[in-house]
């Protein structure tokens, strides 16, 4: 490897972007114009805040490689950086039509969708990466959250598992599956979830409060005190922990 090349990424790996691109540049005095270069060079200006800038270079990139799809997602978070979600939704487009098979780009498409809320588009965009490559377990946990925060909670269950299938031990992927259990009011699978997370990480204290719901839920009141009683011993906001301690005393009003 060119031993600015070497320095420049080194430079890129510790954020030292201005440092990396005096090397980046130093490479093009000794190679020349290359697409690949300028394309890094865009991505410092990009982490440096540079928009403008870094806008300029990746057009430069561009018009040495126009079918380099990672410039185009890279022009595509220039966009939405500014906050213009069409011009990156456009972007990302014509990224996908030079190769309709690289997921990489449609994953970025996907994710700006979700940002301007157009779920089924993005729904249809995830499934269309699921059918072209299966393992990507973002893609899966993507599709869960589109489901889960629009109310369809048996798909969400689906796909939160799908995620677990690559992450079996995942403590926050088992909490999602549990709030999507809990919201389908499928309440015995939920308390199942959360008792699995507290025997893999005692100190996950969302878990306690949760599956105090759950059993208030399940209407077994003595089992959501002392839940409610382990989750007060954390180190809770003052403000939390007095509305716990109001909860439980009501819970022993009603249990009594």
């Amino acid at each position: 490897m060119n031993e600015s090349l070497k320095i420049a990424f080194e430079f890129y790996e510790q954020e030292q972007y201005n440092r990396a691109i005096e090397n980046f540049n130093k490479v093009i005095e000794e190679i020349g114009e290359d697409a690949v270069i300028y394309n890094n060079i865009g991505m410092c200006y990009y982490n440096l805040g540079k928009y403008d800038k870094a806008l300029e270079i990746y057009e430069k990139a561009h018009s040495l490689n126009p079918k380099m799809q990672e410039i185009y997602m890279n022009i595509a978070d220039v966009f939405l950086a500014e906050g213009q979600l069409f011009k990156s939704l456009e972007v990302l487009s014509t990224a996908i039509s030079i190769n309709p098979d690289n997921t990489a780009p449609r994953y970025h498409y996907a994710r700006v969708l979700m940002q301007d809320l157009r779920y089924e588009d993005a729904i249809n965009e995830l499934e269309t990466i699921i059918r072209l490559d299966d393992t990507n377990a973002d893609v899966h946990y993507d599709l869960a959250k589109i489901y889960y925060d629009t109310g369809n909670y048996n798909n969400a269950i689906v796909e939160y598992k799908k995620v677990l299938e690559y992450t079996p031990k995942s403590v926050d992927m088992k909490y999602h599956l549990a709030l999507a259990y809990e919201a389908n009011e499928q309440f015995n699978l939920a308390e199942k979830e959360l008792k699995q997370i507290l025997e893999l990480n005692k100190a996950y204290y969302l878990a306690y409060k949760k599956l105090g719901v759950v059993y208030m839920a399940m209407q077994n009141f003595e089992k959501a005190i002392e839940i409610f009683e382990q989750y007060k011993k954390f180190d809770l906001g003052e403000e939390e922990k007095k509305e716990i301690e109001k909860l439980v005393e009501r819970l022993k009003s009603v249990h009594s």
